[in-house]
């Protein structure tokens, strides 16, 4: 029998059929498969479908609790606020499942516990993000976590006691990547421990910083997403390009700076005007130039070994802003 003829059944029986003896057949053909091989096939199944299955009947909620959930590429644990109970409720997405409601307390997170473990078991995840200033207590991390394969541990921290916590997590954790993002602006003496640790991502979206400091925190940290760039100088911009096209490593920066400071950088490539797809001077080349008719330009340029994004940018618009995203590997940008 077919994988696609056995995923057929599958849906036959989570859909609780018309017909009740094709419901029947479904269900006594796929509980009537070897073990092995049913909990492969159960690997395949989807969280949400997992949820709908385990409702049809006590021999298919077993076989959910008892197999392997399988590989997913995002997990993300997160606080969110509730409407209903005016209250802030912790929630839990793996793959396509959406679990809401979760009290953050210990006692109300281990009755969560209860249910989806019976749910999910065996978990494999590509990345796993924790939002650690949304979680009153590391241990509800470590024991959501205790059954789960993680390839990539993601911490968001938001504050300096947060980071500590990440840091205490971390070790817990020898088998898999580590990924620190920061969404507070470091002090001086934060900086110092923050180049002791591993990969880091500065996400400062609502902060301003100068290039100096942009310089360096790309020094020690994969990708730095900043709000606005102040002090923006043409040198100090080639600077910012110049370092992240020598770095082997993975760099990514974006940022916000006047269309004056855009139009600089174009005109020191060798574009007095809005350049053209396809066009090349000297090492920068277009890849692509997108005109609309408000008058905006949207330009992917390649230079030696960077990308570059310009979006949002007006050609003579000194104080307008446009944004800039430069990277040495190909990145995936927000467009205007």
């Amino acid at each position: 029998m077919s994988i696609s003829s056995l995923s057929e059944k599958v849906m036959n029986v989570m859909n609780f059929s018309n017909d009740r003896k094709q419901h029947a057949s479904s269900t006594t053909c796929l509980l009537s498969l070897p073990d092995v091989f049913l909990h492969e096939l159960m690997k395949t199944v989807e969280i949400k479908d997992r949820l709908r299955l385990r409702l049809t009947s006590r021999a298919f909620e077993k076989l959910v609790a008892d197999s392997k959930t399988g590989y997913f590429e995002h997990g993300r644990l997160f606080d969110y606020f509730e409407n209903r109970s005016n209250k802030r409720k912790l929630a839990l997405d793996i793959g396509d499942g959406h679990f809401t409601g979760i009290e953050s307390t210990e006692e109300g997170f281990e009755q969560f516990l209860n249910d989806f473990n019976r749910i999910c078991c065996g978990i494999s995840l590509g990345t796993f993000e924790v939002h650690l200033d949304d979680i009153s207590s590391p241990n509800l991390v470590r024991k959501l976590t205790h059954k789960f394969n993680i390839d990539r541990l993601m911490i968001r921290v938001g504050a300096l006691s947060t980071l500590e916590r990440a840091r205490q997590l971390f070790p817990e954790y020898p088998r898999c990547k580590h990924e620190l993002v920061v969404t507070f602006l470091p002090n001086s003496e934060t900086l110092l421990i923050l180049r002791k640790m591993g990969e880091i991502h500065f996400d400062l979206l609502s902060y301003a910083i100068t290039t100096e400091e942009l310089i360096d925190f790309l020094s020690f940290s994969s990708i730095v997403q900043v709000r606005y760039l102040e002090s923006v100088t043409l040198n100090k911009l080639k600077t910012v390009i110049e370092i992240i096209s020598a770095d082997t490593r993975p760099r990514e920066a974006s940022f916000c700076v006047k269309c004056m400071s855009a139009e600089s950088l174009l005109a020191d490539f060798g574009f007095a005007r809005a350049p053209n797809t396809g066009d090349v001077n000297g090492e920068c080349e277009v890849i692509n130039c997108t005109k609309w008719s408000d008058g905006y330009i949207g330009l992917e340029l390649r230079f030696k070994n960077c990308h570059i994004h310009i979006r949002g940018f007006i050609w003579s618009e000194g104080d307008w802003i446009a944004s800039i995203a430069i990277a040495n590997h190909y990145p995936t940008l927000v467009t205007r």
